[in-house]
């Protein structure tokens, strides 16, 4: 999802937020497939970004997918959503990015813009790795739909839920 966009002289770059599926404590419910491996381990951390929402859908087309995912996530104890961030060249996305837009970033490409970030390198846009790259992060509209709808119906659950007394509600100091 992209969540700023900064076009500063040379510096064109978009800042994408993504979830991922994190572990706060080792856990063998961990649901990984370890069986390529040929020994048996136990997942002592364990962080995932999240791409789709399910083994057979490929993209997340209604609010309710979203929060289903976000709800099976959360019933194994051991396991909560977060979000973070990377930083990708503006140039490589097949059109003008703006803030709320879901994009998708192919895997190889995360993979490399996430090590960069982590690294505490931001790419630059004229990187000579990604020139023959522009256009190769695709924008999803039924993903931005389903997204922006989620967001909505939590605001609009905050604000059902919130003090209709209006001695309790928050305001400024005379």
């Amino acid at each position: 999802m992209v969540d700023d966009r900064k076009d500063i002289g040379e510096f064109m770059m978009t800042r994408v937020a993504y979830y991922y599926v994190e572990a706060i404590e080792p856990s063998p419910d961990i649901p990984i497939d370890h069986s390529d491996l040929g020994i048996p381990v136990l997942p002592l951390e364990f962080s995932g970004a999240i791409h789709k929402p399910t083994d057979t859908e490929e993209y997340f087309e209604t609010p309710d997918q979203v929060e289903e995912l976000f709800r099976a996530v959360e019933l194994h104890e051991s396991l909560y959503v977060d979000s973070d961030n990377i930083w990708i060249p503006t140039k490589l996305f097949d059109k003008t990015p703006e803030r709320g837009d879901i994009y998708r970033v192919p895997f190889g490409l995360f993979i490399k813009m996430y090590s960069l970030c982590r690294n505490n390198a931001v790419p630059d846009a004229d990187d000579s790795r990604f020139s023959d790259n522009h256009g190769l992060i695709m924008f999803s509209e039924i993903e931005t739909i389903a997204f922006a709808q989620w967001a909505n119906g939590i605001v609009e659950n905050i604000i059902a839920a919130y003090p209709k007394n209006e001695h309790l509600k928050l305001k400024w100091r005379k």
